[in-house]
């Protein structure tokens, strides 16, 4: 209940205005007709997520995020959806992709939410449809497992 409270109060407002106006100028005025992700990427530090976010964006029917690590879902979930919208590709973008295409898809690439156990849940809630791709080499993958707090993600995950 704390948390919720927080995120309406006058301080909260004011880094949203700035954030959106501001810092984001166009993209967040356009904020809302933008679209948001179909698929996130996931995973420990130093297993190529960086990598794979640019090898993606170069699909003709694959449209990157403003820059790879947003951090919405843990860090700058204060900042609200528009935010979160100002950071990806317009409608007007999706609509000419489809037509060249016939398929459009945009993603998020931010490692850290491997974790935060809670950010699967607040993915689930806004995103019920959308997929989650972990990106874990075999290094990572014993040095994730032996990680509690991305044992209790990859819990969250599975369970869902």
């Amino acid at each position: 209940m704390q948390f919720n409270n927080y995120l309406h109060t006058p301080k909260t407002s004011y880094k949203r205005f700035y954030r959106i106006l501001i810092k984001r100028h166009f993209f967040g005025i356009t904020s809302p007709f933008r679209v948001l992700p179909d698929f996130f990427v996931i995973g420990s530090g130093r297993t190529g997520t960086t990598s794979l976010f640019h090898y993606l964006g170069q699909h003709p029917s694959i449209s990157k995020s403003a820059y790879d690590e947003l951090g919405f879902f843990d860090v700058n979930y204060h900042l609200g959806l528009n935010w979160y919208r100002s950071l990806f590709p317009s409608i007007l973008n999706k609509f000419f992709v489809k037509l060249k295409t016939k398929v459009f898809l945009t993603y998020d690439v931010t490692p850290s939410y491997v974790r935060r156990p809670w950010v699967a849940k607040r993915i689930k809630n806004l995103f019920p449809k959308s997929k989650i791709q972990e990106k874990l080499n075999e290094f990572t993958k014993e040095r994730t497992l032996s990680n509690k707090k991305d044992l209790d993600f990859m819990k969250e995950i599975t369970q869902e």
